[in-house]
């Protein structure tokens, strides 16, 4: 059975070339394009993952992991995947509760899947 994967991410070329990459490896991913969408999916369906955006629209991404973990004490891996380079978003993030933390211009979308084959 293919491990389904909630993707929060507002730019839409990103979302598609995240799919190109995971959707032949066997995941299913379901798109939110901003935080309030992204927390009303999570409460409608289950995600064996989430990958999350921290600059996102309506909510901000580090809300978003404030409800998911603190509020709604979700327990599945939340992997942080921004463009934010800054060390103290990376600590606040992990503080929060998110699994890993990965910028998105340093990090290639096959080590992305790589790490959350592992995951």
């Amino acid at each position: 059975m293919s491990k389904k994967i909630l993707i929060i991410e507002q730019e839409q070329d990103f979302v598609e070339a995240l799919s190109k990459q995971f959707e032949p490896s066997g995941y299913t991913l379901v798109h939110a394009c901003d935080g309030q969408e992204a927390l009303c999916k999570v409460k409608e369906e289950f995600f064996d993952l989430i990958i999350l955006e921290i600059i996102i629209p309506k909510v901000d991404g580090m809300h978003v992991l404030t409800q998911l973990k603190k509020e709604m004490k979700l327990k599945i891996p939340i992997v942080v995947l921004t463009h934010l380079g800054h060390e103290d978003d990376k600590k606040m993030a992990m503080d929060l509760g998110a699994h890993s933390y990965f910028v998105k211009a340093q990090t290639p979308l096959t080590q992305l899947l790589t790490h959350i084959e592992t995951i």
